[in-house]
């Protein structure tokens, strides 16, 4: 694959990055982030108009207004009628609708489908609210069925005439406006704060999931391309590697065989650790798709860094090794810290080209063994 074509496949790849630096929710916190019982949840608690919250029933009528707007039904009831919701609810064959609840002129069902596929019966679901409402000899109520769910679309609509599909964004949009009045009118409480949180959660998810999607269509689309990018990532440094192992063992001040280490540290990107036998030093080289998330790595010259070398000297009684490590390389030094026993000094690679992250393995391995070793041959 051409270069010129590589590089603007990854011009075009970063449309697609998806950056998590979001702020989070409570709901990222304590409810394992999209899980669909923790959401329905908290969602029946809003729809309750006598819970505590105090905002009586605002999140009903959001869901009312939609579906008002959507199927053209007028809706009418009175708020003192509005029975609290059920979670969860078993049919006779033992299936579960989600959330039901309702009043004295209708009875809803709401499905609630984040992630999974919408594989519900909602016929036995029909069934099963009529049998309700034929069963309450002391109302007249209408059915209302809602699938609540990314992006509002039932499957197989024509099979399912009656349910009524409403998207996470439509439902965020219709109660921040109702919020708004109800700022007007009512105390600010700590429940209008989770609720407002719960509405950036599902905002969130709508967000993380319309990426993924683009990403999934960019990478299917160009999957040779991308096969062809990172083949080519791999090779260059498998190249950079044996080049320094030849320069090394070339070289007239290691005598001694080196030693290296295969692992893949971060997302299967490569990590080379070099070593000499009966040596407490190791150099490394590794990869990371940002320097700034290091978690010790708090010095703004990690910042957009992709390469680092990294040094390892274990502790062992008596002697200076460390202090004169640490001396000798101050100057690239961005990161040292001790973690079992163990010291460790990082910078990041200044000069990404072969010669120049060759020029700095070589010059540090070599100055490592005469810190340790001293000139000439050692045993």
């Amino acid at each position: 694959m051409e270069l010129t074509k590589i590089k603007a496949l990854l011009n075009k790849a970063t449309a697609y990055h998806y950056d998590n630096n979001r702020e989070s929710t409570l709901f990222d916190i304590g409810m394992r982030g999209h899980f669909e019982n923790p959401t329905t949840e908290v969602l029946a608690f809003f729809c309750n108009a006598k819970a505590e919250h105090g905002m009586g029933a605002l999140v009903v009528d959001s869901f009312l207004t939609i579906i008002a707007n959507k199927t053209g039904k007028t809706i009418p009831y009175e708020e003192n009628s509005l029975t609290p919701p059920q979670r969860e609810v078993s049919t006779e064959s033992g299936k579960r609708i989600d959330l039901m609840f309702g009043s004295d002129t209708w009875l809803m069902a709401i499905e609630n489908k984040i992630y999974h596929t919408q594989a519900n019966p909602f016929k036995e679901y029909e069934s099963f609210i009529h049998q309700q409402i034929k069963n309450d000899s002391f109302t007249q109520q209408e059915p209302l069925f809602v699938l609540l769910s990314p992006d509002g679309k039932v499957t197989q609509a024509e099979k399912h005439k009656e349910w009524c599909g409403i998207s996470y964004p439509e439902l965020v949009t219709e109660i921040k406006s109702r919020l708004k009045d109800h700022f007007y009118d009512q105390p600010f409480n700590k429940w209008v704060i989770i609720l407002k949180d719960f509405l950036l959660h599902l905002e969130n998810m709508m967000t993380k999931n319309k990426i993924n999607s683009e990403q999934e269509k960019f990478v299917f689309e160009n999957i040779s391309g991308i096969s062809k990018t990172w083949e080519l990532l791999i090779n260059s440094f498998s190249e950079l590697d044996k080049q320094f192992i030849k320069q090394i063992k070339g070289s007239e001040e290691v005598s001694a065989d080196i030693r290296v280490k295969y692992q893949h540290w971060f997302q299967k990107l490569p990590t080379f650790i070099y070593s000499v036998p009966n040596s407490q030093i190791e150099l490394v080289l590794f990869m990371i798709n940002d320097g700034a998330s290091f978690k010790k790595a708090n010095d703004t010259r990690n910042e957009n860094k992709s390469i680092f070398i990294q040094i390892h000297i274990a502790k062992k009684e008596g002697g200076d090794l460390h202090d004169r490590v640490q001396e000798e390389f101050k100057g690239k030094s961005v990161n040292t810290w001790w973690e079992k026993n163990k010291l460790y000094i990082r910078w990041p690679a200044q000069e990404l080209t072969t010669e120049g992250l060759l020029k700095d393995l070589t010059e540090s391995f070599i100055k490592l063994n005469q810190i340790e070793f001293g000139s000439g041959s050692y045993e």
